[in-house]
C-alpha cells in the first residue's frame, strides 16, 4: 500500500495516514509551499518519527505524476484537498 498527499500542507492527513497505517505503509506528501512542507515535516517526524513519511516542495499541476505512480505499491490511496482553487 502507498499513501499519497498532492497538497499536503502543513501534513494533517499525513499525520493521521501515519497513525493508522504505521511505519509499514509509505505516506508521500506534495506541497507548493516550502513553509508548509517544512512545518509538516517537523510535525510527522515529532509525532510519528518511526513513520516512512517522504516530504517535497513540489507543484501539483507540474508534477509527473505517471513518471511517480509507477515505483508505487498497490494499492495506492490519495489523500487530502486537491489544489483546484490555487
Amino acid at each position: 500500500c502507498t499513501v499519497i498527499e498532492p497538497a499536503c500542507g502543513e501534513g494533517s492527513f499525513l499525520e493521521a495516514a501515519a497513525r493508522v497505517f504505521g511505519k509499514d505503509v509509505p505516506c508521500y506528501g506534495f506541497d507548493i509551499n516550502a513553509e508548509y512542507v517544512a512545518h509538516a515535516q517537523k510535525r510527522l517526524s515529532h509525532c510519528h518519527p518511526t513513520a516512512t513519511v517522504h516530504l517535497r516542495i513540489q507543484n501539483f499541476f507540474t508534477f509527473d505524476w505517471d513518471a511517480f505512480l509507477q515505483d508505487r505499491t498497490a494499492p495506492i490511496l490519495f489523500l487530502g484537498n486537491p489544489p483546484w482553487v490555487t
